[in-house]
């Protein structure tokens, strides 16, 4: 390798990688200015290489969303500024999948009363690393401008959700019941 220029010997070895080696197709060893000394090739192992690292298995987070409304607004929350879909908004969510008996109780230690709980179909989002199994509710109340919100919540008309809070697609499944 040239000390003046190893950029061009990493160049060289890129484009043998990419036009001989063929990561994803049938090598072309008999073309290769390398083959003379090459291991893979030497032992007849070359359709081994390159060697890939299995996939890891995906973590399955299980979440039961909320979208709790009355007749003018939408209760919805601000993600953590750093972590998955950081700083955009969701719906609120309780960790686990939990029945509707339970998401009552949830809203009730929360200071909300739900008139009327509907459960909503059942959802997966697929992530790189991470799957979200999700279960929905819609929740109504009688209105929601009567409750102090919990900490971090917002309540907005259901416009302004598509004009100024961004939901991440994730929730795409429950984006219709916002009206």
């Amino acid at each position: 390798m040239s000390r003046e220029h190893p950029g061009e010997f990493n160049q060289a070895m890129m484009e043998i990688g990419a036009m001989v080696c063929v990561p994803n197709g049938q090598p072309r060893c008999e073309i290769c200015p390398l083959s003379s000394f090459c291991g893979a090739y030497g032992n007849r192992t070359q359709e081994k290489y390159p060697h890939r690292a299995p996939k890891k298995a995906r973590k399955i987070e299980r979440r039961t969303v909320l979208i709790v409304r009355d007749e003018k607004r939408i209760a919805i929350k601000r993600r953590p500024a750093k972590g998955l879909l950081a700083g955009m908004y969701e719906f609120p969510v309780i960790e686990g999948q939990v029945s509707a008996q339970q998401a009552i109780e949830a809203l009730g230690e929360k200071g909300i009363g739900a008139v009327r709980i509907q459960p909503l179909e059942d959802a997966v989002h697929i992530f790189t690393h991470r799957e979200w199994h999700m279960t929905g509710f819609l929740v109504r109340v009688d209105e929601l401008t009567v409750y102090t919100p919990p900490e971090g919540w917002l309540l907005v008309k259901p416009e302004e959700i598509r004009e100024k809070y961004p939901i991440p697609s994730a929730y795409s499944a429950y984006l219709k019941y916002i009206g």
